[in-house]
């Protein structure tokens, strides 16, 4: 984003058009006006320092276009600003900031130095609140150096709604990653209390800096929006934040989270399960930044548009575990292998598997790791689970989710072949009173209801799935009734289905399916079952020589 030098005050007729005046609430407001401003400026590098979580200093160095001197005073007062001009301009915003409040509003509450160049003589401006302490001529490289000492030394009453100081440093933290997200091209660094905590330069991987490795990344594009999206899961090892930006911009909107936590409602347990962003790029005529004095939320010409793309998009990522989880691997519990492994009694091959052990007269066991094209099986643990060896991996799965997941793949296609109608014996009454729209997609698809709204007729093919169960079939129905999708329904038919159908863990299993449900494992894209849970923890041959310092 660049932006003219040029300050100007702007208007009545604009001024009129901007929303309620800002507020400077924390040193977090404070370090997002100062890097908003660096950004519009073109700053390839910013840096931030902090003490005391920035109450007692905020610095801010970049290398932007800088302010001319005799712009430099005018830059603090009360809606000066060269990124608009008209009141048409706020219909297309292209910068971070716009109305011109934010110097102000920081200059109001602490005491404030701007030094700044554009590559000649630069000049350095202090304020002590509303008044002009010091104006001189100093030595600089081009950019923008903004100090703030003391926040809120003339307002008290704020400092009694911040919290402790390291809770405000993390919101800065946490604002600085989002920044970076954002502006992969823009090397950023933050300093606390002497010590540099956060340094992000474009020619290192930010992306696996803040969120780990294995994420998911999805892209959707039409001719009014495009969303990208990297998906990751803290049951699969992915850590960070969950951010979502509008333009570059980073924003709250109940609607884009709902969207995402809906796309991954089949791998989650909870919302706080989900890390990673969503960012959506859109005509700014189609968005309204100029809604709250923060900017942090927006209101959106279409928003059925956002919520439907965003979803498709988050829909399509593939999530995979995180080597950080096979990196991390200590192991908590014992187990060993035979080299020849007999196929045991049904019922007695569990209790074979858990009392294997290997004496010291025994001859050295062949490699768990193998180069075989599929899945070996080599036992389990005395809970339950399966261990496999694969290539270069050794794999300890879930038995119940992994085969719970395979089904769940398999009944949802069948699920979408809605073809023979079956007759209810008795008419089911849902106790939710269905919406319109929800009556009218599952007719389409092949139910029928009476004039009292109770469900008389459905697709066979689903109370097969169910095992003719009709209190599941209720409980589908019901579950999501509100905002009804066609997708969501069956998604929830054939998760229900898929973990009453699977074994559980720690039941009583033969080799051959435990030799075929490595198999299925090897055809599954998800990693984790329909409700959420990883299935499958990978250790690597690699991972072992690290931890032990072999390589």
């Amino acid at each position: 984003m660049t932006a003219p030098t040029v300050i100007r005050v702007l208007p009545e007729e604009v001024r009129r058009h901007i929303s309620a005046h800002q507020i400077i609430e924390r040193p977090e407001s404070v370090v997002k006006e100062l890097v908003e401003n660096s950004l519009d400026a073109a700053a390839q590098n910013i840096d931030i320092y902090l003490e005391d979580g920035g109450l007692k200093l905020i610095q801010v160095d970049d290398d932007g276009q800088g302010i001319s001197p005799d712009n430099l005073e005018l830059a603090v007062e009360r809606y000066s600003t060269s990124k608009i001009s008209r009141v048409e301009d706020l219909n297309e915003i292209h910068t971070y900031g716009f109305r011109g409040e934010g110097l102000f509003a920081i200059k109001e509450c602490s005491k404030l130095r701007i030094i700044s160049s554009q590559g000649g003589v630069a000049a350095a401006v202090s304020w002590l609140g509303q008044n002009l302490v010091s104006k001189d001529f100093c030595s600089r490289s081009r950019g923008t150096t903004v100090i703030v000492e003391e926040l809120f030394w003339n307002v008290p009453a704020r400092k009694k709604f911040l919290s402790s100081t390291q809770a405000e440093f993390r919101r800065v933290k946490n604002l600085v990653t989002a920044f970076a997200i954002a502006n992969p091209e823009v090397n950023f660094s933050l300093t606390h209390n002497g010590s540099l905590v956060l340094k992000f330069c474009h020619s290192v991987d930010r992306f696996s800096q803040v969120f780990g490795d294995g994420l998911a990344f999805s892209e959707f594009k039409s001719d009014r929006i495009k969303v990208s999206a990297l998906v990751g899961l803290r049951s699969l090892g992915h850590f960070g934040p969950r951010l979502v930006f509008v333009n570059k911009r980073l924003i709250w909107d109940r609607g884009i989270q709902k969207a995402w936590n809906e796309a991954l409602a089949q791998f989650i347990k909870n919302d706080n399960d989900i890390c990673g962003y969503v960012a959506c790029f859109l005509n700014p005529r189609e968005v309204d930044f100029n809604v709250h004095p923060n900017k942090m939320e927006v209101r959106f010409v279409n928003p059925e548009l956002i919520y439907k793309t965003v979803y498709k998009c988050v829909s399509s990522a593939r999530l995979e575990p995180s080597e950080a989880l096979s990196r991390n691997f200590r192991p908590s519990f014992k187990v060993s292998f035979e080299n020849n492994y007999p196929k045991p009694p049904h019922s007695d091959f569990n209790k074979a598997s858990s009392q294997l052990a290997l004496e010291v007269s025994q001859p050295r066991p062949q490699s768990l790791f193998n180069s075989q094209p599929e899945p070996k099986f080599l036992g389990c643990t005395e809970q339950g689970f399966f261990i496999y060896s694969f290539l270069n991996e050794v794999w300890i799965v879930d038995p119940h989710a992994a085969e719970e997941r395979w089904k769940y793949e398999k009944i949802k296609e069948e699920l979408l072949k809605c073809k023979d109608i079956q007759t209810l014996l008795c008419p089911l009454e849902i106790n939710d009173k269905l919406p319109e729209e929800a009556i009218e997609v599952l007719s389409y698809h092949g139910f029928s209801f009476d004039e009292f709204g109770r469900l008389i007729k459905c697709p066979i093919v689903i109370l097969e799935a169910l095992n003719w169960s009709i209190s599941d079939l209720k409980f589908a129905i019901e579950s999501v009734s509100y905002n009804f999708e066609w997708d969501k329904f069956i998604f929830k038919l054939a998760a229900i289905s898929a973990c009453k159908k699977s074994f559980r863990l720690g039941d009583d299993f033969t080799q051959p399916e435990a030799v075929e449900l490595g198999k299925k494992l090897l055809t599954l894209d998800h990693q984790v079952c329909p409700h959420g849970r990883p299935f499958k923890f990978i250790l690597k041959e690699s991972s072992l020589q690290e931890y032990f310092q072999r390589i």
